[in-house]
């Protein structure tokens, strides 16, 4: 059973995160609220937070939501009262089955080559690799090439994909991230079914 779902929802961040918070405050609940536009997910842009701060275009917010947290919201977008200021539509809500996060990387010793596949073997539980592809290089006589150019003694590149839950797979990122070689790409998420929720109009 999937542990949180994206709520794509009419209206500003701003505005959503005010809803979300009274929620989760009404409800007693943790703060289990990660905004797309701020994770990194594959098909956020900032040209739209830049436009809606310019008022040039109403945008669509999406955001993934603990599951319980979600199951509350989708309920109170139906009896949110009027005269609130919020103008919020659940557009759509889904489980999210997992999410995919792309990595690259090339690096030039050894010792960090060491790191990168320790970090990419010692995967949390949940945690899968898929697609990985690496290739090392050693040029012992490297050190000889002129120093305008130069020529790295070692090279071990590789790419691949990491595939698990929401929490598991951002985790995976934050210590993707922390070594400057590795990039991480953009977070893609594989949906499951609606959670059978309508669009509702509030405002």
């Amino acid at each position: 059973m999937s542990t949180h779902r994206l709520m794509t929802i009419a209206g500003s961040e701003k505005e959503c995160r005010a809803f979300l918070a009274g929620v989760a405050v009404a409800q007693g609940l943790p703060w289990q609220a990660w905004f797309c536009e701020e994770c990194d997910v594959e098909g956020e842009s900032p040209v739209h937070e830049m436009l809606e701060h310019l008022h040039l275009e109403r945008r669509e917010t999406r955001v993934i939501v603990g599951s319980e947290l979600a199951s509350h919201a989708a309920r109170a977008f139906g009896v949110l009262p009027e005269g609130t200021g919020l103008h919020l539509r659940l557009i759509a809500d889904q489980s999210l089955r997992e999410a995919i996060l792309p990595y690259q990387f090339r690096v030039f010793s050894r010792e960090v080559a060491g790191t990168v596949r320790r970090l990419l073997a010692e995967l949390p539980a949940g945690v899968r690799r898929e697609g990985a592809h690496e290739k090392e290089r050693v040029e012992p006589d490297a050190s000889g090439i002129e120093a305008y150019a130069p020529e790295p003694e070692y090279v071990l590149a590789g790419s691949g994909s990491l595939i698990g839950g929401w929490s598991e797979i951002l985790a995976m990122r934050e210590r993707l991230a922390a070594v400057e070689l590795i990039k991480p790409g953009p977070i893609r998420l594989v949906l499951g079914a609606a959670a059978g929720v309508k669009e509702r109009d509030r405002g």
